[in-house]
């Protein structure tokens, strides 16, 4: 994943969020994220499904998974 990421911020695909590099997956054809490969830099990843292993890794490094807010059922009074 690291040397994927370098590729991503060589084609302007990432952002810098305070000390994390922020990827939207989303934004480039990726709906879930799983937990193949290594993490050694903490990063941000916004997408809509994660694995719990992938989570797991990018919380070890440091990082953080955002996932998108499932919105409340509306109740009738």
């Amino acid at each position: 994943m690291d040397l994927g990421i370098d590729t991503l911020t060589a084609q302007g695909k990432t952002k810098q969020a305070q000390d994390r590099i922020e990827i939207n997956l989303g934004e480039i054809g990726y709906t879930k994220l799983l937990g193949n490969g290594r993490i050694t830099r903490p990063l941000r990843i916004i997408v809509a499904q994660c694995s719990e292993k992938a989570a797991a890794k990018i919380s070890q490094a440091g990082g953080q998974v955002v996932l998108p807010q499932t919105a409340e059922p509306v109740k009738e009074g």
